[in-house]
């Protein structure tokens, strides 16, 4: 898809415009967030238009607004690469789809279809990868409507609520996919989970659902009834893990934070546990070092999870609705989109943060 650069006109006309959007000018450190009106271009032949419902806010799309992106030069960014709309208008090379059709789009806008990882299923590893996520083109979902590549539109089992269905997308599909591999493939039953926020409530949601004994690993002992009611077995804080390391019980540990002693971390692991890096550790004050004797010695394995393919998307969508396992979710207007952005920075949602994308302010573009 087009950089945002290419959708819009140079001046932002509110009598002309079609969409509102949640974005920036500028993409640096003093971006500024904002209502634009912008014009969207000519629809290509494999793209649709979608009235956006409903976009969920993910750290990742403030960070990757706050700084030049590689060498995209963009005019007007506008943040949100997970969201669930409706289709108003088809391309003429659409036929999978129809209008009124309720889709949901997830983080990549595209593929190239033929590097090895694409041509093996594996999408979300596409070598071209930096040029195919949304964030990267520049034009997200935080807006009224959407126009994009039909490719990863999936439309949405009618069990799943709307206002929930972008975040399994995002977060759901981040931690589905690795427990998919690592755990129901092995048939592994002990699982911890570090960090219970956004993508660590759903782990222990899916682990539940699976079938697993859960242990939760937080930094704070506040949340512990809390995570009990997410259906945790036990819950320990980061710094008293001296039961768990003498125990060695857990055959996978799901790193949901950048925070934490990595190294006491995968000493709670059994000899030939897996530990899965969902999220980049902090670095610095020695947090990230790891005694690589007791790695090798024990044969644990440390793997990344870059969030998942198509099939994992599908199953995923279907695993949640069979299970009924579905985010929390605090649901924001709109109008009240700043509101929204300071309760994402503050990393205090409990735990997903929904914005519903039907503005009283600006009525006309509700269509």
């Amino acid at each position: 898809m087009s950089s945002t650069k290419e959708l819009i006109e140079d001046k932002y006309n509110l009598d002309q415009a079609d969409v509102i959007a949640y974005g920036s000018k500028s993409n640096n450190q003093e971006t500024k967030f904002e209502f634009i009106p912008f014009k969207l271009r000519k629809l290509a032949p494999d793209e649709i238009t979608l009235k956006t419902l409903y976009t969920s806010l993910s750290p990742y799309d403030i960070a990757f607004s706050t700084s030049k992106l590689g060498d995209n030069q963009i005019l007007t960014h506008v943040p949100g690469h997970v969201f669930v709309g409706e289709i108003v208008e088809l391309g003429s090379e659409v036929v999978n789809l129809k209008k009124h059709d309720i889709v949901c789009c997830g983080i990549l806008e595209k593929s190239c279809g033929n590097c090895t990882y694409c041509l093996e299923g594996s999408q979300n590893l596409c070598e071209s990868i930096d040029d195919m996520i949304k964030w990267k083109q520049g034009y997200g979902g935080w807006a009224t409507h959407w126009q994009g590549n039909l490719k990863y539109a999936h439309k949405i089992s009618q069990e799943i609520p709307l206002e929930l269905a972008s975040s399994l997308m995002d977060a759901g599909l981040t931690v589905y996919a690795p427990m998919k591999k690592h755990i129901i493939a092995n048939k592994h039953k002990e699982l911890a989970v570090i960090g219970i926020g956004r993508l660590g409530h759903l782990a222990i949601k899916y682990g539940k659902a699976m079938g697993l004994n859960v242990t939760a690993i937080t930094m704070s002992q506040q949340n512990t009834e809390d995570i009990i009611n997410l259906g945790a077995d036990a819950v320990y804080n980061f710094e008293n893990l001296n039961e768990l390391t003498k125990l060695r019980k857990i055959d996978v540990v799901l790193y949901c934070s950048g925070d934490g002693n990595i190294d006491s971390f995968i000493r709670i692991l059994k000899k030939r546990g897996i530990f899965v890096l969902l999220s980049a550790p902090v670095l610095g004050e020695d947090k990230s070092k790891i005694d690589e004797h007791f790695i090798t010695h024990n044969e644990i394995s440390i793997v990344g999870s870059h969030f998942g393919n198509d099939d994992d998307m599908r199953q995923c969508v279907d695993f949640s609705a069979r299970h009924r396992v579905f985010p929390n979710v605090e649901l924001y207007d709109f109008d009240d989109f700043d509101k929204a952005l300071e309760k994402l920075n503050s990393w205090k949602a409990k735990y997903t943060i929904v914005v519903k994308c039907l503005s009283h302010k600006y009525p006309r573009f509700n269509n």
